[in-house]
């Protein structure tokens, strides 16, 4: 379990510290409070920094990597300059990992006093031009042993576009799957089906979509990679045509299955789904989780969301009552151009809610 973040130079993100992290970390502000970049930064740790995630987490933004000076995208302020680090402490053998990236220095130009660029005078010391390549460093140390590195590139490689070069080796890594805040077909999502159909576990995803829409009584993968649902009429469903709501569950308790003994990682966790349901998604989620022993990272700054996580968290059922004392939330706030976050533990956090205290 991760216990600790911090966050440096990436995206909207100067600098960035999460501490004392728990079992279910919610992540709220006000918009543009950069909590989708703090996913990312995650998720992008998570994978040892690998090449691919960074090109993946641009296109769920709608980011089109095709030129060169595309790569500036995901540091603070487009800005070479800030090269990003990325820092975390796992509990499981007290496993530290840190992700450094930086442009490939051979495209770096020192220029000293005054240039023109577009007719415009900059005054910089130090400028990055014709940047075509990353160096991704994976720094990570477990107890007991010496500090070891590993490093991978993204290059753009003219016509042919980007290009990644992976780590060579083990490096450590986490088990994590992060869900987007659209509503959207999950990639691979028919073989993840596929798996959980051989190994009788579908019945239990069924069984927890039954409370949502009692309709549903089964899911299947049929003749051309299909998926369909039986909502008991003449004819299955495909899974495209039923609620964003539905297929948002799906994906989310699909997730989870993926991640055990890891983590999860949801973006804008209420989209999709109507307030009257909110308290059963609840359910689910933090049930399923716990019997996957997946960490969760949820943002948010729906109200009623946390009305209702705050609702389920004081039923009196073991598997989720005993949640409140790992849970945590962290209010984003930008301060002078530096974001500060602000700690929550489940008692002041469920204060703050039935008291109607702002903490979004």
């Amino acid at each position: 379990m991760i216990t600790s973040l911090s966050i440096k130079n990436f995206r909207g993100i100067k600098t960035l510290e999460l501490e004392d992290l728990g079992k279910v970390n919610l992540l709220l502000g006000k918009n543009n409070t950069s909590k989708t970049s703090i996913l990312e930064a995650l998720f992008l740790l998570c994978a040892g920094g690998a090449p691919e995630i960074i090109y993946r987490i641009h296109q769920w933004r709608d980011l089109t990597l095709n030129e060169e000076d595309d790569l500036k995208f995901i540091f603070y302020n487009l800005n070479y300059n800030n090269k990003i680090n990325i820092e975390a402490e796992n509990s499981v053998n007290e496993l530290n990992t840190r992700l450094e990236i930086s442009p490939d220095e051979s495209g770096k130009t020192s220029v000293s006093g005054d240039i023109k660029k577009d007719n415009i005078t900059i005054s910089d010391s130090t400028n990055y031009h014709d940047i075509n390549s990353l160096n991704v460093k994976l720094v990570w140390k477990e107890k007991h042993n010496k500090t070891q590195s590993s490093t991978a590139t993204i290059q753009h490689n003219g016509n042919k576009g980007f290009v990644f070069s992976n780590h060579k080796g083990k490096i450590p890594f986490i088990n994590a799957v992060m869900v987007v805040s659209r509503i959207h077909y999950a990639p691979n999502l028919e073989k993840r089906l596929e798996k959980l159909i051989i190994s009788k576990q579908i019945d239990e995803i069924v069984s927890i979509l039954k409370t949502i829409d009692s309709r549903i009584r089964n899911i299947s993968v049929l003749s051309g990679r299909m998926v369909y649902v039986d909502l008991g009429k003449e004819n299955l469903v495909p899974l495209n045509l039923i609620g964003d709501g539905m297929r948002r569950l799906f994906n989310i308790l699909l997730a989870i299955y993926d991640a055990e003994n890891g983590i999860v990682i949801i973006d804008e966790i209420e989209n999709g789904f109507h307030h009257t349901v909110l308290e059963k998604v609840w359910e689910a989620i933090l049930s399923t989780s716990r019997k996957f022993n997946v960490q969760l990272f949820i943002a948010t700054h729906d109200l009623e969301a946390l009305k209702r996580l705050n609702s389920v968290l004081k039923i009196e059922k073991d598997d989720i009552h005993s949640y409140q004392k790992g849970v945590r939330s962290y209010t984003i706030r930008m301060l002078d151009d530096n974001l500060k976050s602000y700690k929550y533990d489940f008692k002041s956090f469920s204060t703050a809610i039935e008291e109607n205290l702002e903490i979004r």
